[in-house]
């Protein structure tokens, strides 16, 4: 009796990908659960989503290290210092960051570890002078 795809699979451990712990070796998480609704989805294009998903799969694919040695205007991410009194109370204290994903619209967020909350989808460059 043969394997099933699955069981032949190994399985790859969240462990695995981190080395002593450094999540700049792992591979990257996205998080809409602190989403502002004034700067969501609902305000994007067809075109604006796909290419957004588009970046997110990107990404995905790179580890933060790649993600922190790319240009911020690539794949890249880099520190929007003026919006750190604009954040939400649980993230007070850290320093947001963006990523562009159509043209130089950009996503900004907060990074926790592996995982990068998304806050902002700033379509229209109202949040900080770009």
């Amino acid at each position: 009796m043969s394997k099933k795809y699955w069981e032949a699979q190994e399985k790859p451990s969240y462990q695995a990908s981190i080395e002593e712990n450094n999540t700049n070796n792992g591979f990257p998480a996205f998080s809409f659960t602190y989403l502002d609704k004034d700067f969501s989805f609902k305000h994007c294009t067809n075109e604006e989503k796909d290419a957004l998903l588009k970046r997110l799969e990107i990404m995905s694919k790179m580890t933060w290290n790649d993600i922190i040695n790319t240009p911020k205007h690539g794949n890249g991410i880099e520190n929007i210092n003026e919006l750190k009194d604009k954040l939400p109370p649980k993230w007070k204290g850290t320093t947001p960051k963006a990523f562009r994903f159509y043209g130089m619209k950009p996503v900004i967020g907060v990074r926790d570890g592996r995982i990068f909350h998304i806050i902002w989808i700033d379509r229209e460059g109202k949040l900080y002078k770009h």
